[in-house]
């Protein structure tokens, strides 16, 4: 199978990212990391199976003191190679954001790593460690510092079993919500995600033809002799190709994307006991972006190069091509909000 499950823990150094990874996934981990560095930098990813499904597990070098601005780069890195330019196998498909409950706060710097997470579009979960240690009202007071954020999870967790001073034994807690939210924030991510995906696949593609119609035709207008009638014909023929094969197949390609992604991960989240419904996936075999002659357009062209002016400026065709450019636009945005409302409703299974 080419598809892997890619989890990253990200924290401070001393937070617990260690004891945590052991928590949720046991010796796999301590075994796929014998022999290896535990403070090099960098996002270091660790290959193991559970139920015979592969798992990368990538483990961030602790941030320091001093070295915020070195720690940043390396998160900005990491995430360019998993932007929305890029297979959704590449992607996080669960992000654990570790704090210690030890500090009683949430530090600024904690806050700028979680948002930039979700300026990726990335469903967070901020795992507070070391919750053995605090008291209800505290564990409170720590989830209203994370308010300014929309639609993050918070688990308390101890990761370790502990024999207190006065004879009371800790027991570790925690590992079932985790479970809980990891199956939900997957689910929503994609749908945050695959849909900024395909905006960005298609706005590519737009801004691209039309950069190639300015240096084709508008450029082109101070030339001797051009004759108005055939770059009415060329512009509105290169609008049609662009249409019919280069908007329409990337539209083909993505939904295939798509369906693969689902249909995979669907088969991930029940082998790992993530239990959920049967997908049915229920696009059509193709979904394309149709977009119907505008006679309006005709008629601003036409007039702009053979009807009502003996002379083609550059400012005329240019708005020309920029409401054809705002017409594709919108007609991407519709699919976008289509692709959406599908994914919601194919993964209400899991997210109800």
């Amino acid at each position: 199978m080419s598809y892997k499950y890619n989890v990253v823990v990200v924290g401070k150094t001393g937070v617990g990212k260690s004891t945590l990874i052991n928590y949720l996934y046991g010796e796999k981990v301590r075994e796929a990391k014998t022999g290896k560095p535990v403070t090099e930098r960098g996002f270091h990813p660790i290959d193991i199976q559970i139920n015979q499904l592969p798992i990368t597990l990538f483990d961030s070098w602790g941030l320091e003191v001093g070295k915020d601005k070195e720690w940043l780069d390396e998160l900005e890195d990491e995430l360019s190679k998993r932007s929305l330019d890029t297979s959704p196998k590449s992607w996080f498909h669960s992000v654990f954001y570790c704090i210690s409950t030890g500090g009683h706060r949430v530090e600024d710097f904690d806050k700028k790593i979680i948002g930039k997470f979700l300026e990726e579009k990335y469903k967070v979960t901020v795992i507070f460690t070391k919750a053995d240690n605090i008291t209800v009202e505290e564990g409170e007071n720590l989830k209203k510092e994370l308010s300014d954020f929309k639609d993050i999870d918070t688990v308390f967790v101890c990761a370790e079993e502990k024999k207190m001073m006065n004879g009371t034994i800790t027991k570790p807690f925690g590992k079932e919500e985790i479970k809980e939210v990891t199956l939900r924030n997957f689910w929503e991510s994609l749908i945050i995600r695959l849909p900024a995906r395909y905006e960005n696949i298609i706005k590519n593609e737009i801004n691209h033809f039309i950069k190639s119609l300015h240096s084709e035709h508008v450029d082109k207008l101070s030339i001797a002799g051009l004759n108005k009638e055939n770059v009415y014909d060329a512009i509105l023929e290169d609008c049609r190709l662009f249409i019919k094969k280069r908007l329409n197949k990337k539209t083909r390609d993505f939904v295939i994307e798509l369906k693969e992604t689902y249909k995979n991960y669907s088969i991930f989240a029940k082998e790992l006991n993530l239990e959920t419904e049967n997908f049915k996936f229920e696009f059509g075999d193709e979904l394309t972006i149709t977009y119907e002659e505008d006679q309006e357009l005709h008629i601003i062209l036409r007039d702009i190069l053979i009807g009502k002016r003996k002379s083609v400026v550059e400012s005329d065709l240019t708005s020309f091509i920029n409401k054809f450019r705002s017409k594709l636009m919108l007609e991407q945005e519709k699919r976008k909000k289509e692709i959406e409302s599908t994914l919601i409703e194919v993964s209400e299974g899991v997210l109800n």
